[in-house]
């Protein structure tokens, strides 16, 4: 039978951290004995690069773990039809069909990288107390513990995603051997706790960015230790799906919203991260693979190769159909949203236009009242089809952009994926003051920090200040469950996010009934407080000519009101129905979408966890069996 574990020390080292550091082209030392690596620094940061390297691969971050496993929430959906909304692959998947009898490959290939990863990780960590190199303080010994330091970080951030995804899993924290292969089941708490206590060691032997030959957050660093822990001291004060099928707040949550809250304001404190000022600019320069050495947003990033790996921009972002001036083929844009998130935004944040695409670009070939003919920006009839846009292949240059433009291949544009920015370290930090405190001015001074890159500063004393002053007891909370929506949306965060409030069913909910209602009547939830909005029937806009192709420009559309003069002919001005959708979209919308989406949730059982595949069942000699609750969904 096969094993979920990889005992070599080192593979191949492909596609690893290339998109500001050269380390494509390294030698396989999987031959070498685990007693020679760890006496050489420069092995011993191979064999750390071993496990970094499995993150590039497409079960991981690349693909599976970025980009399908984050998915469905209430802002993000991954692209589906009525004929596949239960499939065994990533579809089925988002839309909660994972069952202990149904395989599927994007469940059960990160399953075994991860722990391939982790074993490469255990191996480090193991062997870097035991050499020569550390018995003195030498440059070479601070080294080989910054190793050791970066495998606890990465080791947390694994097992991280494996108790998010699975709850109670293996936790193996050294290497495995012939007598300690399988082991039981470990509770989540206990998974945390380590985790942390790891992190505590870990950080205190880390540099930060910018330090000791760090340049770049594609590898780990303190203020990425830090940032993890108070993560994760967050999920194990929050809710879960436990083994007995009761949903339910970890233990002691106090304690844990402390631990958030002292990483957080250390690494506020500490001034190595901050915000870059213009929110689209931060993702315009990892497109362009650009290292920002002025704010360092990133805590950590997963670093892609170009034409490597790494499907950001492809499979998440900007949907182009066909040939373009950008890319030899289309792109996919699997991400979808949605028009009641897009109504969610104040007008004036600075996050809607790159965060809500109501857009494609598609070769029109006739002029019609909603555009010109050519190759443009077309509004979307179906909103099924909005999509999360914050990575575009129209903003790729260098390598990356001719080997877009030179194949009819899917292209891997090595985008990096980020795991953690420093706008949700604030964000962290406002709700673990919260739960401590109340709303407080340290926990509203916090939210106003992100709010403030949000807005024109012409808008601060209404947009911030009025707004954050006003809030209070479950008015804050309520907040800060708003503003990490429009802050962090489509980047792997608020599938966990609602699952740790306990509000996953209630949020899956109000995006089918609201979102129908808007498709069918043209009403807005009163939740969103949109009170000088009227949603109009017809939708009037003109392009801007002024880059590669004709787009919408948003200053000139009514999203907000009706016009109270229809544009006259000639005038520039474009139109299409808007909400309600006509009869044939409201169809399509509703009946062969909507009605399917997240089928597979049940919100008695909560099942927003995965089930143990088959074949790592039948492997473990019955230790890793599915809890009983999975027998409650058909």
């Amino acid at each position: 039978m096969k094993r979920i574990y990889f005992f070599s020390l080192l593979a191949l080292l492909f596609t690893l951290l290339p998109a500001c550091e050269d380390y494509l082209e390294t030698t396989s030392l999987s031959s070498q004995a685990v007693d020679v690596t760890f006496e050489s620094v420069n092995d011993a940061n191979l064999a750390l690069l071993g496990a970094y390297a499995l993150l590039n691969e497409d079960a991981m971050y690349s693909s599976r773990m970025s980009l399908f496993w984050m998915t469905n929430t209430d802002i993000e959906i991954t692209s589906f039809g009525a004929a596949d909304y239960k499939n065994a692959d990533r579809r089925g998947l988002s839309n909660y069909f994972s069952r202990p009898t149904m395989d599927m490959a994007d469940i059960t290939n990160p399953w075994n990288t991860i722990y391939r990863a982790i074993e490469r990780l255990n191996l480090v960590i193991a062997n870097v107390p035991k050499s020569s190199l550390v018995a003195a303080e030498t440059a070479d010994a601070r080294r080989m513990w910054t190793f050791y330091a970066e495998a606890l970080t990465m080791r947390a951030l694994l097992y991280t995603e494996l108790v998010r995804n699975w709850g109670d899993v293996p936790f193996r924290i050294e290497p495995a051997s012939d007598q300690t292969f399988y082991l039981p089941r470990t509770d989540r708490d206990e998974i945390y706790e380590q985790l942390i206590a790891d992190l505590d060691e870990a950080e205190a032997l880390l540099p930060w960015v910018g330090e000791a030959g760090y340049s770049t957050v594609e590898r780990a660093t303190k203020g990425f230790a830090k940032g993890l822990k108070a993560r994760i001291a967050l999920y194990r004060a929050g809710y879960s799906l436990r083994a007995d099928g009761v949903t339910r707040q970890g233990s002691n949550p106090e304690v844990y919203y402390a631990i958030a809250k002292k990483e957080t304001q250390e690494l506020i404190d500490a001034g190595v991260h901050g915000l870059n000022p213009n929110f689209h600019d931060y993702f315009i320069m990892q497109t362009r693979h650009q290292v920002d050495v002025n704010y360092r947003e990133s805590l950590f990033e997963v670093g892609f190769g170009i034409g490597r790996s790494g499907e950001v921009g492809y499979s998440n972002g900007t949907r182009f159909n066909g040939v373009n001036a950008f890319a030899g083929r289309g792109t996919q844009g699997y991400i979808n949203t949605s028009p009641v998130f897009f109504y969610s935004f104040d007008p004036q944040d600075s996050r809607l236009k790159p965060t809500v695409e109501i857009f494609v670009y598609d070769n029109v070939l006739q002029e019609s009242s909603a555009g010109p003919v050519g190759y443009r920006q077309r509004i979307v009839s179906n909103p099924k089809d909005y999509r999360i846009g914050k990575w575009s292949i129209k903003y790729l240059t260098g390598a990356a952009l001719s080997g877009s433009i030179g194949t009819d291949q899917k292209y891997f544009n090595g985008i990096n994926w980020p795991i953690m920015r420093m706008s949700d370290v604030y964000l962290m930090f406002a709700e673990a003051e919260y739960r401590l405190n109340g709303a407080s001015a340290d926990a509203k001074e916090a939210l106003k920090v992100v709010r403030r890159r949000a807005f024109p500063t012409d808008q601060w004393s209404t947009k911030v200040d009025q707004y954050v002053d006003n809030l209070g007891g479950t008015s804050f909370f309520n907040a800060i469950v708003d503003e990490r929506a429009w802050e962090l949306a489509g980047e792997g965060v608020r599938k966990y996010d609602l699952v740790r409030w306990n509000l996953l069913g209630q949020k899956l909910t109000e995006f089918k009934t609201e979102n129908s209602n808007l498709a069918v009547n043209g009403v807005l939830p009163a939740r969103l407080n949109n009170s000088g909005i009227s949603v109009p029937s017809r939708l009037y806009y003109k392009f801007d000519t002024s880059g590669v192709y004709p787009e919408i420009d948003y200053s000139s559309a009514n999203f907000y009101a009706p016009v109270s003069e229809v544009p006259a002919p000639g005038s520039g001005y474009y139109d299409i129905q808007w909400y309600p959708l006509s009869l044939t979209n409201q169809t399509a919308y509703i009946q062969d979408w909507i009605n399917y989406l997240n089928e597979g949730y049940d919100p008695e059982v909560n099942n927003h966890l995965f089930a143990f595949p088959s074949e790592v069942v039948a492997t473990s000699g019955g230790l890793w069996a599915n809890d009983a609750y999975w027998t409650k969904l058909p």
